[in-house]
């Protein structure tokens, strides 16, 4: 079925537009055939239409971030963060939804700077870790962090295996 347009006429109640009870059968044959097509379900979620080149940069690209007591971290630009330790560093995370997942890959300076997270979207927020620690003497590390809440969140740290 080819869409149905409502005809409204020229100006407001000029009697020239479709009667109301015609007007709605066209409205309730247009829903019909968006909801009662099943390509429109396809087209969206099968067939590989959801790819790679059509997710945001949140998901799809890695920020070489600076090194600095305080790091920022905004979530919206990237999924891997990648940053050479040159100081004890605290990360701050903005722009985080609940689910998302980032990755921070950090190279080590070999020496003894620490790692620590401070806040998330301006606020507190609880950072609970799973495992690994954290070693400024680690050739590279990641840290994979999970957001089940605006002020939650849970870590994992991995080293290389030597």
């Amino acid at each position: 079925m080819a869409k149905q347009t409502v005809n409204i006429g020229a100006v407001a109640n000029d009697g020239t537009g479709d009667q109301l009870r015609n007007a709605f059968d066209k409205l309730n044959d247009n829903f019909d055939e968006v909801y009662g097509n099943s390509f429109v379900t396809e087209a969206m979620l099968n067939d590989d239409a959801v790819t790679n080149a059509k997710l945001g940069v949140e998901y799809t690209a890695s920020v070489a971030l600076t090194s600095g007591t305080n790091v920022a971290v905004d979530t919206a630009l990237g999924d891997v963060f990648t940053m050479t330790a040159g100081a004890s560093h605290t990360f701050n995370f903005t722009n985080v939804v609940i689910g998302a997942v980032k990755t921070l890959e950090i190279t080590g300076s070999g020496g003894s700077l620490t790692s620590a997270f401070g806040t998330v979207n301006g606020s507190a927020c609880t950072f609970n870790k799973i495992g690994g620690e954290y070693s400024d003497n680690a050739a590279k590390q990641i840290i994979q962090i999970k957001w089940t809440s605006i002020d939650n969140a849970w870590y994992q740290i991995s080293q290389i295996a030597s």
